[in-house]
């Protein structure tokens, strides 16, 4: 049997590449903003993105190890506390 396009993203940690399907999704979201500070947006956030569909650049992590490791990373270390969190919690690679 014929097997389709398989989407292939790489993981902000380690630079494996692997199928879209194994990796974990994170997205930097906008917090909405302060009710003190009228038009000022607060800061944004890292959000796990289980469905795959929230609007934004994602990032991509495989292990739980690389979880751990997000922190060291220079341009994705404020992403380091979402990605624990979801590993601790639900996601089991």
């Amino acid at each position: 049997m014929k097997r389709g396009h398989v989407p292939v993203r790489q993981c902000v940690v380690c630079r494996q590449r692997l199928e879209k399907q194994k990796l974990a999704r994170f997205v930097c979201r906008p917090a909405p903003p302060a009710p003190e500070q009228s038009q000022r947006p607060g800061p944004s956030q890292w959000v796990a993105d289980a469905s795959g569909s929230l609007p934004g650049r994602g990032a991509y992590i495989c292990s739980a190890q690389c979880a751990e490791r997000v922190e060291k990373n220079k341009r994705y270390r404020a992403l380091s506390g979402a990605a624990t969190m979801k590993y601790a919690n639900t996601c089991r690679i």
